[in-house]
């Protein structure tokens, strides 16, 4: 079981997660809210940018708080999330979160992959990798 130290401010939860740099080959720490309402793990095109990873080869259009926005898909190479390294993660990228104070959001394409639990006292969120059948 892998643990990830939280952030809790505002009622938000948040994490350092690492991705995979293509600029740099290595692992960066991205600011990331997690957020079980998300269907999918978004970016900020800017994020994306500075780890080597934009592309805006698929473009098709996304339902959000804000409405329907721009969005462009995008494989990340690797990230981890907690103990587990996960491959080739498919990712919405959109210029509409280059405003906010994070680098992008944490959904359900990723968190489904594990049972987790957060535990608010301790400000760790724990995660258990499912089985896929």
């Amino acid at each position: 079981m892998g643990q990830i130290k939280i952030i809790i401010m505002r009622g938000l939860m948040y994490a350092d997660i690492p991705f995979w740099g293509a600029t740099d080959s290595k692992y960066c720490d991205q600011f990331m809210l997690i957020d079980t309402g998300a269907n999918v793990t978004s970016f900020s095109a800017d994020a994306l940018k500075k780890l080597g990873c934009y592309s805006e080869d698929k473009k098709s259009k996304a339902k959000g708080i804000g409405g329907l926005v721009d969005v462009y898909e995008v494989q990340i190479p690797k990230m981890m999330l907690g103990s587990a390294e996960l491959t080739d993660i498919r990712i919405h990228s959109h210029e509409g979160l280059n405003t906010f104070p994070f680098d992008g959001i944490i959904g359900m394409n990723v968190l489904s992959l594990f049972n987790f639990n957060v535990n608010f006292d301790m400000k760790i969120l724990s995660l258990d990798r499912r089985s896929v059948n």
